[in-house]
């Protein structure tokens, strides 16, 4: 059985939500973080524009790093 254009449309608007992309982009940043989401050249060259890292990390990826590499909170 085919469906028709004015029934997919309808589908469209009452099952996928208009701004589906604004919600998706919500979830992302608050679930995952940019080391999730983008390669890490892509977050180099993000990271030497000038921005400090809390710009582009999350407090506990910076603290979680930190700790990894040996560095303690004093």
């Amino acid at each position: 059985m085919a469906t028709t254009a004015q029934q997919d449309a309808e589908f469209k608007r009452e099952v996928i939500a208009d701004s589906l992309l604004e919600l998706s982009i919500e979830w992302i940043a608050a679930n995952l973080s940019p080391s999730d989401v983008f390669k890490e050249k892509e977050l180099l060259e993000y990271a030497a524009d000038g921005y400090s890292p809390d710009e582009v990390f999350k407090q506990a990826d910076l603290e979680d790093w930190a700790e990894s590499n040996g560095y303690t909170k004093q």
